[in-house]
Protein backbone atom coordinates (compact mmCIF):
# COMPACT_ATOMS: atom_id res chain seq x y z
CA UNK A 1 0.00 0.00 0.00
CA UNK A 2 2.86 2.19 0.60
CA UNK A 3 4.51 1.77 -2.47
CA UNK A 4 1.56 2.87 -4.27
CA UNK A 5 0.99 5.99 -2.36
CA UNK A 6 4.36 6.84 -3.59
CA UNK A 7 3.89 6.06 -6.84
CA UNK A 8 0.41 8.43 -7.06
CA UNK A 9 2.35 11.23 -4.88
CA UNK A 10 5.41 10.73 -7.82
CA UNK A 11 2.90 11.11 -10.39
CA UNK A 12 1.54 14.40 -8.98
CA UNK A 13 4.35 15.82 -8.60
CA UNK A 14 5.19 15.06 -12.16
CA UNK A 15 2.11 16.38 -13.14
CA UNK A 16 2.76 19.59 -10.85
CA UNK A 17 6.02 20.30 -12.73
CA UNK A 18 4.58 19.39 -16.15
CA UNK A 19 1.89 21.99 -15.45
CA UNK A 20 4.21 24.64 -14.57
CA UNK A 21 6.40 24.18 -17.70
CA UNK A 22 3.84 24.37 -19.63
CA UNK A 23 2.23 27.81 -17.55
CA UNK A 24 5.76 29.05 -17.75
CA UNK A 25 5.97 28.83 -21.65
CA UNK A 26 2.10 30.51 -22.38
CA UNK A 27 3.72 33.05 -20.14
CA UNK A 28 7.34 33.45 -21.92
CA UNK A 29 4.99 33.55 -25.29
CA UNK A 30 2.19 36.30 -24.13
CA UNK A 31 5.61 38.19 -22.87
CA UNK A 32 7.56 37.62 -26.02
CA UNK A 33 5.02 38.80 -27.94
CA UNK A 34 4.74 41.99 -26.04
CA UNK A 35 8.54 42.54 -25.88
CA UNK A 36 8.55 45.97 -27.71
CA UNK A 37 6.26 47.17 -25.06
CA UNK A 38 8.42 46.07 -22.02
CA UNK A 39 11.28 47.74 -23.59
CA UNK A 40 9.74 50.78 -23.90
CA UNK A 41 8.49 50.62 -20.18
CA UNK A 42 12.29 49.42 -19.65
CA UNK A 43 13.67 53.07 -21.69
CA UNK A 44 11.22 54.82 -19.52
CA UNK A 45 12.90 53.71 -16.16
CA UNK A 46 9.84 51.28 -15.04
CA UNK A 47 10.86 49.33 -11.91
CA UNK A 48 9.81 45.25 -12.91
CA UNK A 49 7.57 45.74 -10.12
CA UNK A 50 5.58 48.35 -12.14
CA UNK A 51 6.12 46.91 -15.92
CA UNK A 52 4.49 43.90 -14.11
CA UNK A 53 1.23 45.85 -12.61
CA UNK A 54 0.47 47.53 -16.30
CA UNK A 55 0.87 44.22 -17.77
CA UNK A 56 -1.37 42.55 -15.52
CA UNK A 57 -3.72 45.05 -15.39
CA UNK A 58 -3.66 45.96 -19.25
CA UNK A 59 -4.01 42.04 -20.34
CA UNK A 60 -6.38 40.67 -17.04
CA UNK A 61 -3.92 38.19 -16.36
CA UNK A 62 -2.15 37.59 -12.95
CA UNK A 63 1.36 36.91 -13.40
CA UNK A 64 3.04 36.36 -10.32
CA UNK A 65 6.47 38.48 -9.47
CA UNK A 66 8.31 35.98 -9.14
CA UNK A 67 7.66 34.56 -12.45
CA UNK A 68 8.58 37.97 -14.35
CA UNK A 69 11.66 38.50 -12.43
CA UNK A 70 12.91 34.92 -13.49
CA UNK A 71 11.71 35.40 -17.25
CA UNK A 72 13.85 39.20 -16.99
CA UNK A 73 16.99 36.81 -15.95
CA UNK A 74 16.37 34.32 -18.51
CA UNK A 75 15.67 37.24 -21.14
CA UNK A 76 19.08 39.66 -19.88
CA UNK A 77 20.85 36.44 -20.17
CA UNK A 78 20.33 35.74 -23.63
CA UNK A 79 20.93 38.99 -25.06
CA UNK A 80 24.69 39.76 -25.50
CA UNK A 81 26.02 42.16 -23.74
CA UNK A 82 26.84 44.86 -26.38
CA UNK A 83 23.24 44.94 -26.43
CA UNK A 84 21.80 44.95 -23.27
CA UNK A 85 20.88 48.34 -22.36
CA UNK A 86 23.51 49.88 -20.11
CA UNK A 87 22.90 53.26 -18.55
CA UNK A 88 24.29 56.34 -19.74
CA UNK A 89 25.22 59.00 -18.11
CA UNK A 90 24.54 63.06 -19.29
CA UNK A 91 27.76 64.59 -18.43
CA UNK A 92 28.26 68.87 -18.94
CA UNK A 93 31.06 69.85 -21.35
CA UNK A 94 34.02 70.52 -19.65
CA UNK A 95 34.24 74.21 -19.61
CA UNK A 96 37.46 75.11 -21.71
CA UNK A 97 40.83 75.81 -19.30
CA UNK A 98 41.57 79.00 -21.40
CA UNK A 99 38.29 80.51 -20.38
CA UNK A 100 38.63 79.88 -16.76
CA UNK A 101 42.14 81.69 -16.11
Amino acid sequence: MEGLEAVRNSLHQCIEKEKEKLFQSNISFFLNSIQEEINEMERLGFSYKKQLEIINRASNRDIKYSTYIRYMKRKREKTPYSKRRVKRFKFEAMPNLDELY
